[in-house]
């Protein structure tokens, strides 16, 4: 059947997040994967697809989808017969019991010359006479598809190293690259380097120089070949693959080659000349279009005046041809800090730019080059810009739907096009006696204190409009007869307000009252007398908004039920916007309990923080009451209104957990229910007392401002981070779901005191997410991933503009602009280094302190440190409160002199500049694992410690006299730490006599930690002899806090010991390495 649509578009979009995607209709690609040059090898490496053919797929699939496990394959060519033998592979050395019917594809020369057959037996012969046509030899390897020889590389490395493999074969295929200079060929060539050289040094000590040979000429000859200098018409990739054989030559260590290099590098050169010539190999004929940020990296400071006129000449070249332009020409113009280069940069891109260069683009270089201009004093109205970009982010990302980075280039542009950019409505100049005295405040004055909100509810999903009314409880704690509260967009009438005292029968009617908008956004009520002080209900009859369609405060959003468009109504109240759907005292200190009633359409579900208590149906209406909740902040005040489908499960301690799916789409949900309920499980755990409320519900919004927002026992989500595929495992999701229930306890139970501590709430939170997914998927590399994330947010701290973790607020518009990574990642990050410098249980049960002793409150950063410092010992504040009060980050400079840790600290900026920054840094010297750990603080800008080396030392002698100090009373007293990995040969032994000479002493310093030691010390054995050894003398020394790596370290001993045994009964290794040594051994 022919393409069902009328027309189909193919289309690149810089900026891409993934390769493509398939939108029916009109597929989006990232532009490298969709453009080429006309006549370029990408476009003669086209992908082949065949047609149906009426082939056994049934036959052939089943095996591979219905057990586990694949074949090893073993092939024989005698006189063009292809003999063939499958085994299931088990590493290491050993066979399992599956068969599969096998594809086999012999090709000649290339893949456009293959032809198929099924091998379905234990073993089998087949002619290649029959299927191929042409005589296959072993110089076939060589001039066959590079991606066929980088598969049979990876193979033979993987074979060789679980025993499958002689180890001469291996020797006698890397041999055969000798010649070679494809970039991926030679990647899985160092791979299989450092392997062979390291191990061959235990099997074969006497000719491991003689091995070790044979791999310097591999990648001297291939370095031969490629030169040190470019030349005309260059293969793609040579440039590249220069780096790669020079790493590889450095580790092997011929002293000519080093010696050559040195000076040679582009990154460290000042030659203007060696580096012209470098930047033009950029832009040659064949070079891929990624390889030109490769290329630039790490300009030296004297290059980049080079480069920048090099740009300019080649600028037509480059804006066709390179996708992430926006990087080429940020690394290169970054570093400029006058006023007159910022103009000549503008001068050039305002004449050159052409249109397939971005508006973002264009923007991303005025940033980069204004921002470095402002660090030294030479725009003086830079930093009110910024703040106007910071104001105008999040309104940009939310009328627009933009995400996070697109919506810092459309501010950028809108701030930069319009500096006198103002925001909120003017002040009415008739305020009224002392009503003008709570205009312009930051916060509301705390006269009067609420308790208790009744809110009831009622959104029109026809004419998008809400009406409510409230009583709220509050505490009159001052003489006053003013009531000042948080209302916006709403309509409020005067005789609609009343006041009631606990200590008068008077009803207290206000004598008028004000409104101001954007800029303050209260009310402001004035009584004819002063209220009595203590408790009261202030009782508003009616309120009117809008159900707006601007993703904040009481808002609508449509979803579709088989085909229908409907309306829900919708609440997103963080950080300022309940102000939008009813009167209230809007701060996160502010803590009240919430009886909620809605009055909703009979047909629809209404859904808020609490369970539903009661809910009464008259004709087309129904009134929903729902359990009144614990105290808790107005931005966590939550209610959703629609039609929708859901799975349920529950706690172990009786919580119902829900996921609210698309009508007809519950199995949507079973994934985030999965990860829900273990979630709240682990955190119960961490924090050592369940979920508070009763029930938990999650749910998409489809039209959703930010990723999820944490309302207590009411967690929205943009759909894409709550539903996927049953089949699917989503571990973006998967995070953002933690994220948002780990806020449960850090943000909901626990809340900032003011929203300069807003990363109490969002840095916990994210730091929780990557605890929670490294328990729940052992697999997913999280801390992995989390530390990359960290990286990335430290080039944005490295910026003179960034802000500290605890930012001071000076006005309400500027709290929406500190939700970025530096709340979020940085904050996390600091509180993973503080899990470091505590250990991971005392860190444990000091944030587990922390949160039951500010439960059902608010807490500010001083207050975190007070406990942690209690509970740990430890001077927690006095570590900690440089890295929250100050932007930015130190650099630290480290170096062993004389048995002494020589450390030195400066705060790192991006422009190159050092600032003035001083940290405590809590510096963690690890022998061989994280868990192996002496840790002492670094607070001044430079120290000494004590520091040892015996890796690289072959004298037994002096590695038995630093093992020695390493237990020594005067290291303990001293913060010092010797690292006993990476041991040379001659001195595993001296290491592993000393281990059991001292072994008490050893246990009682290292304690739990001691497993990694051990590790360490044995697990290069190589012999059986040496593991039963290792076997006996712990036979009664076995603690749980070390026993998997002990028995782990066994069996590596045995896995080397098989392997040496291996190599050393191949009979014509020694000839082998002679041959290919070409006799110099």
């Amino acid at each position: 059947m022919p393409f069902p649509l009328p027309k189909l578009e193919l289309v690149g979009i810089p900026g891409f997040a993934g390769g493509g995607m398939e939108n029916w209709g009109l597929i989006t690609f990232d532009p490298s994967k969709l453009y080429v040059k006309p006549g370029s090898s990408d476009q003669k490496n086209r992908r082949f697809v065949g047609n149906p053919s009426g082939k056994p797929v049934r036959h052939v699939m089943s095996s591979w989808t219905k057990q586990a496990g694949f074949p090893l394959i073993f092939a024989t060519l005698k006189n063009q017969m292809l003999e063939l033998k499958q085994a299931k592979f088990i590493s290491p050395n050993s066979n399992g019991n599956g068969y599969w019917t096998v594809p086999i594809t012999p090709c000649c020369d290339s893949y456009e010359t293959c032809h198929s057959f099924l091998f379905s037996k234990k073993s089998a012969s087949f002619d290649l006479n029959q299927f191929v046509g042409c005589s296959c030899t072993p110089n076939s390897l060589q001039s066959g598809n590079q991606v066929a020889n980088e598969g049979v590389l990876d193979d033979i490395n993987a074979l060789t190293f679980t025993h499958q493999l002689p180890f001469t074969n291996l020797l006698t295929f890397v041999d055969a690259f000798s010649e070679d200079t494809n970039y991926r060929e030679i990647a899985s060539l160092l791979e299989i380097t450092k392997k062979a050289v390291t191990i061959a040094a235990d099997a074969t000590p006497k000719l491991f120089i003689c091995i070790k040979k044979i791999f310097i000429r591999l990648f001297e000859n291939i370095f031969l070949e490629l030169g040190w200098n470019t030349k005309p018409n260059e293969a793609k990739w040579h440039g590249i693959l220069r780096s790669i054989v020079l790493t590889m030559l450095a580790v092997l260590g011929p002293e000519a080659t080093i010696k050559e290099a040195t000076g040679r590098a582009l990154p460290s050169c000042p030659d203007a000349r060696i580096i012209l010539e470098a930047l033009n190999l950029l832009v040659a004929d064949g070079v891929a279009t990624g390889d030109v940020n490769y290329g630039i990296s790490n300009l030296s400071w004297e290059g980049h005046e080079t480069a920048w006129t090099w740009l300019k000449d080649n600028w037509d070249t480059l804006s066709e041809t390179i996708d992430s332009i926006d990087n080429v020409i940020s690394k290169i113009v970054s570093p400029f800090t006058t006023v007159e280069k910022a103009a000549e940069v503008k001068a050039f891109f305002a004449s050159q730019t052409r249109a397939s260069i971005t508006e973002a683009v264009d923007s991303a270089v005025q940033q980069v080059i204004r921002a470095n201009a402002a660090a030294i004093n030479l725009e003086a109205t830079l930093n009110t810009t910024l703040q106007l970009a910071s104001q105008a982010l999040h309104r940009v990302s939310v009328k627009m739907g933009f995400g996070r980075r697109q919506s810092i280039c459309w501010a950028v542009l809108l701030v930069f096009s319009c500096f006198e950019l103002t925001l909120g409505n003017p002040v009415p100049e008739d305020y009224g006696t002392g009503a003008e005295n709570f205009t312009g405040q930051l916060q509301l004055p705390k006269f009067a204190v609420p308790s208790r909100y009744e809110l009831r509810l009622k959104p029109d999903l026809v004419d998008f409009t809400f009406s409510g009314s409230v009583n709220i409880e509050l505490d009159i704690v001052s003489e006053t007869k003013f009531l000042v509260y948080n209302a916006v967009e709403l309509t409020i009438l005067l005789g609609d307000i009343s006041f009631n005292s606990s200590k008068s029968d008077k009803v207290f009617k206000p004598l008028r009252s004000w409104q101001f908008g954007e800029e303050d956004q209260i009310m402001v009520l004035e009584f004819d007398e002063n209220l009595p002080i203590g408790s009261g209900v202030l009782s508003i009859s009616n309120f009117q908004g809008i159900l707006n369609d601007e993703l904040r405060g009481f808002y609508r959003s449509y979803y579709f039920v088989n085909g229908e468009k409907r309306y829900m109504a919708v609440t997103q109240f963080e950080p300022l916007d309940a102000r939008r759907c009813f009167p209230c005292w809007d701060e996160p200190a502010l803590k009240a309990k919430f009886q909620i009633t809605l009055d909703v359409p009979s047909d629809l579900m209404a859904l808020s923080n609490m369970p539903i208590l009661d809910e009464k149906i008259d004709g087309n209406l129904k009134t929903v009451s729902y359990q009144e909740s614990p105290v808790m902040s107005t931005y966590l005040v939550a209610v959703v209104v629609g039609l929708f489908d859901y799975v349920e499960n529950h706690t172990s301690n009786g919580a119902k957990v829900r996921v609210y799916c698309p009508v007809g789409k519950s199995d949507t949900g079973t994934f985030a229910l999965d990860v829900a309920v273990k979630s709240l499980e682990i955190y119960k755990q961490f924090f050592g007392f369940p979920y508070a409320l009763p029930k938990l519900d999650l749910i998409g919004i489809p039209q959703f401002a930010a990723g999820a927002m944490e309302n207590w026992g009411l967690v929205t989500f943009r759909p894409e981070l709550l539903y996927t595929k049953p089949e699917f495992r989503n571990l973006q999701a998967a995070g953002v779901i933690a994220h948002e229930l780990g806020h449960q306890w850090t943000g909901d139970l626990v809340t900032m005191e003011w929203w300069t501590h807003l990363w109490l709430n969002e840095g916990f939170a994210t730091w929780l997410s990557s605890y929670a997914l490294s328990r729940m998927f052992p697999d997913s590399k999280t801390w992995f991933l989390f530390t990359k994330s960290t990286a990335g947010i430290l080039r944005v701290d490295a910026l003179p503009t960034s802000h500290p973790i605890e930012i001071p607020i000076h006005n309400t518009s500027e709290i929406e602009g500190i939700f970025d990574g530096i709340t979020y990642d940085k904050g996390a990050a600091v509180l993973r280094m503080l899990q470091t410098y505590l250990g991971p249980r005392v860190f444990q049960r000091s944030l587990a302190a922390y949160v039951k002793r500010y439960s059902w409150s608010n807490a500010n950063t001083e207050d975190l440190w007070t406990v942690l410092a209690k509970v740990s010992g430890k001077p927690v504040r006095q570590v900690m409160s440089p890295w929250t009060k100050q932007a930015g980050f130190p650099l630290i400079f480290a170096k062993v002199h004389n048995q002494k840790l020589e450390l030195k600290q400066t705060q790192f900026l991006s422009t190159g500049s050092h600032g003035n920054g001083l940290w405590t840094v809590p510096i963690t010297l690890c022998c061989g694992s994280y868990r192996t750990c002496h840790s002492f603080l670094l607070n001044k800008k430079s120290e000494n410690v004590l520091a040892g080396s015996l890796p690289s030392c072959p004298d037994a002698q002096i590695v038995l006299e630093a093992l020695n100090f390493l237990i020594s009373p005067e290291v303990s007293g001293k913060n010092a730490f010797v690292q006993v990995y990476n041991l040379r040969p001659q001195g595993r032994e001296t290491a592993w006599l000393w281990l059991q000479d001292n072994w008490d002493t050893i246990l009682n310093i290292f304690d739990v930690g001691v497993g990694p030691v051990i590790k360490n010390i044995v697990s290069a054995f190589a012999s059986v002899e040496k593991a039963s050894e290792v076997r006996a003398f712990f036979a009664s020394r076995t603690l749980p806090s070390f026993a998997d790596m002990l028995e782990q370290s066994i069996q590596q001993i045995l896995k080397n010991s098989r392997w040496v045994h291996n190599i050393q009964k191949e009979k014509n290794l020694a000839e082998v390495v002679q041959q290919l040594s070409h006799g110099n051994c």
